[in-house]
């Protein structure tokens, strides 16, 4: 056990040990995790989607009428503000179940190989080898699939596919979340965090009100009891909201299952919508965030900085996944996709000595500090990127920032 197991209470690490002993077991058996999760995927799909509904019907057709007057104007603008989050929960999340994420049996990943051909020669792809890791723009071939490996693409386990820039895999989608549908993913998510929001600050105090008032037993109206239209009043358990609306118990049943439901998809989604969010402006993916952390390790072990080699400032990073589209236009449902080619899968053209380049690049070198002297300005040092190895001395050539005791050593 570590140190930190051994100093954890009797019964902590009784649970600590045990989960230690499952995540062993499940990462020494990963495909039956894999086959379960594929097996699972549809399942999840069907729940995910019958709650959307549930959650869409109950709250317009019977708990909205309740809390706002059908006879007002407030209650069509509540209809016509409902109507179109639940339009655009709908349809990003279809497209984010049917849309390809840019595998190597979609269109995107062919018409990318036909374009590296025709850039680096008709024999580049043919020269790809299979390496355990890979350096940023660089093109290599999948172990697992044999395909070429664009850069920043992954194979996926579950689907049994490549993916260009891929996630993760997500089973509420039955997808891998990458290239292709990260921009629905996502704002999937932004729409349906925007709803439950709304939700729950709607049912907010009608729920307190019932939970803390008691029932009384009284004349409760209903609607549907005569097929003629008349309305026949019943004794039953009831309860008034701040409104003056008498509920009976199935209703207080929908406002206490709209509100729980809504207050917990935004505390756990919302945390969830952040995450993706940083990795977005960021310019990473789940798998990359922790490549990166490891280079970070490395590079202070050999006193370096280490850089993200595909972050090109937060807005430019946004357009690569989301689109040159004006921000109002992802508020509605809108089908163009991110930028093509996928970034920077044309940008290996560098290494090559059948492209235009020289076969050069820039080191770029500058302090690790916040302040920078006159003397300790940016520079840039020719280098051949393709003698860049994990081997090498420095592995991080290219995309590390270097400390200012190695600056004058790097550009003599």
């Amino acid at each position: 056990y570590t140190p930190t197991l051994k100093r954890m209470p009797g019964v902590a690490l009784w649970l600590a040990t045990k989960f230690d002993r499952c995540l062993d077991y499940l990462l020494e058996n990963a495909w039956c995790c894999e086959k379960m999760m594929w097996r699972m995927g549809p399942i999840m799909v069907f729940f995910g989607g019958t709650l959307i509904i549930s959650v869409i019907k109950i709250g317009m057709l019977d708990v909205l009428p309740l809390l706002v007057d059908p006879q007002t104007s407030w209650f069509k603008v509540h209809i016509v503000w409902a109507i179109f989050l639940s339009t655009n929960v709908i349809y990003n999340y279809a497209l984010g179940v049917l849309s390809d994420p840019g595998s190597h049996k979609g269109s995107a990943y062919k018409k990318i190989c036909k374009m590296a051909s025709d850039k680096f020669g008709k024999d580049f792809l043919k020269d790809l080898t299979a390496r355990t890791s890979a350096g940023p723009y660089e093109w290599t071939r999948c172990r697992k699939s044999g395909m070429p490996k664009p850069p920043r693409a992954h194979f996926d386990s579950v689907t049994k596919r490549l993916v260009i820039q891929m996630d993760h895999y997500c089973p509420w989608l039955f997808n891998t979340v990458g290239w292709g549908n990260f921009r629905y993913y996502l704002m999937f998510q932004y729409h349906l965090v925007f709803s439950t929001v709304y939700i729950t600050i709607m049912t907010y105090r009608p729920f307190c009100t019932v939970m803390n008032q008691k029932a009384y037993t009284g004349p409760h109206q209903n609607h549907e009891a005569n097929a003629g239209g008349l309305q026949a009043l019943f004794t039953e358990c009831c309860w008034q909201l701040e409104n003056g609306t008498v509920i009976n118990r199935s209703q207080k049943t929908m406002i206490v299952y709209l509100f729980m439901i809504s207050l917990a998809v935004v505390m756990f989604l919302g945390a969830f919508v952040l995450w993706n969010t940083h990795l977005l402006v960021t310019a990473q993916t789940s798998i990359e965030v922790q490549i990166n952390q490891k280079n970070e390790s490395k590079a202070k072990a050999q006193g370096l900085v280490y850089r993200n080699p595909y972050d090109q400032g937060w807005w430019a990073n946004w357009k690569q996944l989301m689109g040159p589209y004006p921000i109002l236009s992802h508020l509605v449902p809108y089908w163009p996709g991110p930028l093509w080619p996928p970034y920077p899968t044309m940008k290996m053209h560098s290494t090559y000595p059948n492209s235009k380049s020289n076969g050069e690049v820039s080191l770029q070198v500058q302090t690790a500090k916040h302040g920078v002297s006159d003397d300790q300005k940016i520079k840039r040092i020719p280098c051949r990127r393709g003698s860049v190895s994990s081997s090498s001395p420095t592995p991080y050539a290219g995309w590390v920032v270097e400390m200012v005791q190695r600056q004058k050593q790097a550009i003599e």
